[in-house]
């Protein structure tokens, strides 16, 4: 693209806003740019810890301020809430500057928490599912936040820092929340939630001023771009995703597959996620929420990436559901070592987005690090598929190191996806791969937990009597036995007719035996999802290096940078020289920035 777009696309910036290259040192030491890194971290640690500790003992918060059967609903209202806010708070973002949507989420954050720390009973705990839902849609894209403030080319160093303090929420989240239920209460989750966000907020009230308004768009008034809003897309949307991910979370749990409830939802979520893309496509909004050029311009650096990465999304989303199911089902052993083992799978993801932050720019063949990522996590995908009930090293392994894979392909398709795009758009481009690995994690959740649903029957049917029968039950009582094993119930084994402890032990390990065979089905799954993805990572862009420039897309307000050996304020007050000169610089800056950073 010529460098005439460029300077048009700044044009509607003023040049303060942006950061060119060579902020200098002073820029990075800045109380504002730590505390921002810092208040993003901390925010993103208190996103981990409200969702991935409470989520592993939903049953044991159930039993203390329910019962209620609409406990599985704490988990699916902050799906929902990720998948829609990824989207919203990146476009709206993008065009209104992002401070009060990242103080405002957080605020949601901790409203969030301090209202699930004193809930009394599930509903309560759902509704704050909701804000804190809403939040971890801001938290989570810590990528365009951080982002858009640093080099393109240390994008990737950046994200490791920024990710170095949630190591202890990511890894051992299930092992903490079972440690609170052990010596204190579960309240303790969203107690430690309340401390972090409280934290991070503070921070981030303080430190974050990225460009204004005023600066994003100097010959525009807010009013004219409210007016400008895709409001119908946003309908459209919204009224699509929470569809479509009702339906997905209704089938097979509250309401048949095949019942009308389910498949009307189903149906009417599609044909409006459908809609949404007609609309984009053929619709008139000056503003539209995913704009249709954006949408398939440069497939290769964008839609691909984010279709693997959806793809990714549903390896990984899957994986979370079924790991600490066979864990419990399968590998148990003590509730403190039944919750390290549930986490392995997160540590394994947390340490693959480390990684692959760092050697993205150092390795570069970008294609080829997404395929060898890919290959990586199908690998060791197709070895957890393999481990029996007496091989719990060997799925533990396995899990750790599929986990891995999965996480350096997240991070990788964000850290392609972004090179590619306008700078002034990263918060559309980490927004929309956000929320369709969200809509695939669920998608894929369903279907895991169907093909594990529907192959433990048959499983348990072709096992249990055999094993009970062989031990020596009469076969008169496999009806009574039946019954027993469903009521989960001592008491009720206990009144079998001709039950022993010889027959209780040989009837349990076919029970553990039927669902290490189901879950083989659930990996096979797996692994046929990773071969598409596999494909799909082929044709990719080959490497984004003519990218990786030391070219800074935004910078804070109020921090000295040096630019050019003149050092300047950034609210337009020169140390040394002119104002007017340093306009000049920044544009400059623009000018000379290689293809692909304001216009592509």
């Amino acid at each position: 693209m010529a460098d005439l777009t460029r300077v048009t696309t700044a044009d509607t910036l003023t040049a303060d806003a942006i950061g060119g290259e060579h902020l200098g040192n002073k820029y990075y030491r800045s109380f504002r740019f730590i505390g921002t890194i810092l208040g993003t971290s901390l925010a993103l640690c208190a996103a981990y810890a409200a969702y991935l500790l409470p989520v592993g003992i939903i049953s044991y918060i159930n039993e203390d301020i329910g019962p209620d059967p609409d406990n599985v609903w704490i988990p699916v209202v902050w799906a929902i809430c990720v998948a829609l806010g990824y989207m919203l708070f990146g476009r709206l973002s993008d065009i209104f500057g992002r401070r009060y949507f990242v103080v405002i989420g957080n605020l949601f954050g901790l409203i969030g928490a301090i209202v699930a720390a004193t809930a009394s009973n599930i509903r309560t705990l759902i509704g704050a599912s909701v804000f804190i839902g809403i939040a971890a849609s801001v938290q989570l894209s810590y990528t365009m936040i951080v982002g858009e403030l640093v080099p393109i080319k240390h994008r990737g160093y950046w994200y490791f820092l920024t990710l170095i303090p949630v190591i202890p929420f990511a890894f051992f989240g299930a092992y903490l929340s079972h440690n609170f239920l052990q010596v204190a209460t579960w309240r303790w989750c969203y107690y430690l939630c309340i401390i972090l966000q409280g934290l991070a907020l503070v921070l981030l009230v303080v430190s974050y001023h990225p460009p204004s308004f005023r600066k994003l768009h100097s010959t525009k008034s807010r009013t004219a771009m409210i007016k400008e809003i895709d409001y119908i897309g946003v309908f459209i949307w919204m009224v699509g995703v929470v569809l479509f991910l009702l339906g997905i979370n209704w089938g097979g749990s509250k309401y048949p597959w095949d019942s009308a409830a389910v498949i009307s939802t189903l149906v009417l979520g599609i044909v409006g996620i459908v809609s949404f893309f007609v609309w984009e496509a053929n619709g008139t909004a000056k503003k539209p929420l995913l704009p249709w050029a954006f949408l398939i311009k440069n497939p290769r650096g964008f839609l691909l990436p984010m279709v693997s990465g959806t793809i990714g999304g549903m390896f990984y989303y899957g994986l979370t559901i079924i790991w600490p199911t066979q864990v419990n089902t399968v590998y148990a052993s003590s509730l403190q070592v039944d919750g390290w083992l549930a986490s392995i799978l997160a540590c394994g993801t947390q340490t693959g987005t480390m990684l692959g932050s760092l050697v993205f720019k150092r390795l570069g063949h970008h294609r080829l690090q997404l395929i060898g990522a890919y290959v990586f996590m199908i690998a060791f995908c197709a070895g957890l598929s393999q481990a029996g009930v007496h091989q719990r090293s060997v799925a533990v392994s396995c899990a750790f190191l599929t986990g891995l894979g999965c996480g350096v392909v997240e991070n990788l398709v964000v850290l392609v996806a972004q090179v590619g795009k306008d700078a002034a758009e990263i918060g559309l481009v980490v927004g929309t791969i956000g929320s369709f690995r969200s809509l695939g994690g669920a998608l894929a959740q369903a279907i895991y937990v169907t093909i594990l649903t529907n192959k433990l029957k048959g499983e348990l049917a072709s096992k249990v009597p055999a094993a009970a029968l062989k031990a020596g039950l009469p076969a008169s009582s496999l009806p009574a036995l039946f019954q027993a094993i469903a009521a989960e119930s001592a008491a009720a084994f206990a009144a079998v007719p001709g039950i022993s402890t010889t027959i209780v032990a040989a009837v349990e390990l076919a029970e553990v035996e039927a669902y290490s065979a189901s879950f083989q089905y659930v990996y096979y799954a797996c692994i046929a999802f990773g071969g598409v993805g596999l494909i799909t990572s082929l044709f990719i862009t080959k490497n984004v290096d003519a990218e990786m420039t030391d070219f800074v897309a935004k910078k804070l307000e109020g921090v000295a940078v040096k630019h050019h050996d003149h050092e300047h304020d950034l609210e337009g007050k020169p140390g040394t020289g002119t104002a007017a000169h340093e306009e000049t610089v920044m544009v400059q800056s623009i000018v000379e920035e290689p293809k692909g950073r304001i216009a592509q």
